[in-house]
């Protein structure tokens, strides 16, 4: 009885010092044009649509990164044979995983986020 009384301290205790996390949403490794919104500028036909999920990994209760998505590299490389990417969004969230996580590895003051990244592909118009 003792000890599971333990374990759910030491869990509960686990998860209330997880939270300090920032998810950057960095795009340095885009190569082709990335935009949160369609571009008016010039017109493109939609050939596509991507979603990619990654995970962001953080050491102290999230206060020093590990790794973070580059959102624009994984946009560029989903773009695949279309000349952009629009109508991007980037969600970061807790789920279920990043709780077993850091339930298993928070001892070891490492915690993660989900990170999902969906957009549009996009080919532009060819000017007559």
């Amino acid at each position: 009885m003792t000890r599971a009384v333990l374990l759910i301290t030491l869990a509960t205790a686990m998860l209330a010092m997880n939270g300090c996390t920032t998810v950057y949403v960095n795009g340095s490794g885009a190569t082709k044009p990335v935009a949160l919104t369609a571009s008016a500028e010039e017109p493109f036909n939609t050939v596509g649509h991507f979603h990619c999920a990654k995970r962001a990994w953080y050491v102290l209760w999230g206060l020093l990164p590990i790794s973070q998505p580059d959102v624009g590299q994984v946009a560029s490389s989903a773009s695949g044979t279309g000349n952009a990417v629009v109508n991007l969004s980037v969600m970061t969230q807790y789920d279920l995983l990043d709780v077993l996580i850091d339930v298993v590895l928070g001892f070891a003051t490492i915690t993660t986020r989900s990170v999902a990244i969906e957009g549009d592909i996009a080919r532009y118009q060819e000017k007559r």
